[in-house]
């Protein structure tokens, strides 16, 4: 018994502790996700039939699709539905690290079909996928994505972050300094787990005749607790007055992850 104990501990000790190893080397853990998408609405439009007043559905590719499909984090069957919605993050889902197949509800069953858009997961546990429509394209049915390391790590309560995913110049002004935010690039503000009491901010951008315009002149605030994405996206909508937007979102985190979802 002593000898085939001690083996037993050699075993695990030595080679099946390599083995042990490479398998955790070889084992990534699946991530968890949230979608945003930004841009504008159509206009609203309405018919009357019978005397009662009908909401028009919007244009083909005025809008994301209002629910899309990604493969379970093991492969295999869909998830259930994740709803998208312009200026609002989706639920958080679980995803493999890699190439993410979005697909819309038509091509939700047929892995054949192409996808409505790909995206890059990386290896952090939790992301955000900024999404906005095609500038070329001029269609929802092609989109654009620039995907953040959203956990409580690298963007912790307490800060801002500013995020360009327009193609103009940005700057920002916080905290009594100028700061430039390109396309493309990610900004952080602010200080982990401090609140912010009507703090001046003013994020403007440059024209293509080079003038500054403002998008945002005000005070923002948000508890220790709280933090804010502030996304400049470019205007897609009809005969937009100025040819950027901005949106901001303060939110709450849990420093809980979030629910397992059934394959």
């Amino acid at each position: 018994m002593r000898v085939y104990c001690g083996l037993l501990a050699w075993v695990v000790s030595g080679f099946g502790a390599q083995w042990l190893a490479a398998a955790d080397d070889e084992f990534t853990p699946p991530k968890h996700i949230r979608l945003l998408p930004v841009g504008d609405p159509p206009p609203f439009r309405q018919e009357i039939r019978g005397g009662v007043r009908y909401e028009l559905e919007p244009p083909a590719g005025s809008i994301p699709p209002r629910q899309v499909f990604v493969p379970s984090a093991g492969g295999g069957k869909q998830v259930s539905p994740i709803r998208l919605k312009l200026g609002s993050t989706s639920r958080p889902f679980r995803a493999s690290p890699g190439t993410l197949a979005i697909r819309a509800r038509e091509t939700a069953e047929d892995q054949k079909a192409p996808a409505w858009h790909r995206l890059q997961v990386p290896d952090h546990p939790v992301s955000l996928a900024i999404l906005w429509r095609d500038p070329q394209a001029r269609t929802w049915d092609k989109a654009r994505s620039l995907v953040l390391a959203d956990d409580l790590d690298r963007f912790p309560p307490g800060r801002i972050r500013f995020v360009n995913v327009s193609p103009f110049k940005v700057a920002v002004r916080f905290g009594g300094r100028d700061l430039p935010l390109a396309p493309g690039k990610v900004l952080l503000q602010g200080k982990t787990r401090s609140a912010i009491d009507q703090q001046p901010l003013l994020v403007a951008f440059a024209g293509k005749d080079g003038e500054w315009r403002p998008l945002f002149n005000s005070a923002v605030s948000q508890a220790a607790t709280e933090r804010t994405n502030v996304v400049v996206y470019r205007a897609d909508g009809f005969r937009p007055r100025r040819p950027a937007k901005i949106l901001i979102l303060r939110e709450n985190p849990s420093p809980h992850p979030p629910p397992r979802q059934s394959p």
